[in-house]
């Protein structure tokens, strides 16, 4: 689940709540961007939460931080869309062959 992001006027928020419960745990992060840092973007401020998360997602991707799967799942994207991105953006990807095992069970039909 991907971390909810609230554009206020002192910054962006994403909020972060520890819920302990019997069957499941959900954990999302909050980051607080100073009200002089989001005036300074260059962005419009209807793009900002959108291209905000693209950023952060191309990031912690290109970095091995994320797998590209989490990665389009935390920008919104389909699959597909966020491979486009990074391919225009010249981001090599990540394939090991855990990667490629995963695949062949995929295609063998034994997920």
């Amino acid at each position: 689940m991907s971390p909810a992001v609230d554009i206020l006027d002192t910054g962006v928020i994403f909020s972060e709540m520890h819920n302990e419960g019997m069957m499941a745990t959900m954990d999302t992060l909050t980051l607080e961007i100073p009200r002089e840092i989001v005036q300074a973007l260059r962005l419009p401020p209807q793009d900002r939460e959108s291209r905000l998360r693209l950023e952060l997602a191309v990031a912690l991707y290109s970095q091995n931080i994320l797998g590209v799967g989490k990665a389009a799942e935390l920008v919104g994207l389909p699959l597909l869309q966020f491979n486009e991105e990074l391919a225009l953006r010249h981001v090599p990807m990540h394939y090991d062959e855990s990667d490629l095992a995963e695949d062949v069970a995929y295609g063998r039909g034994s997920q």
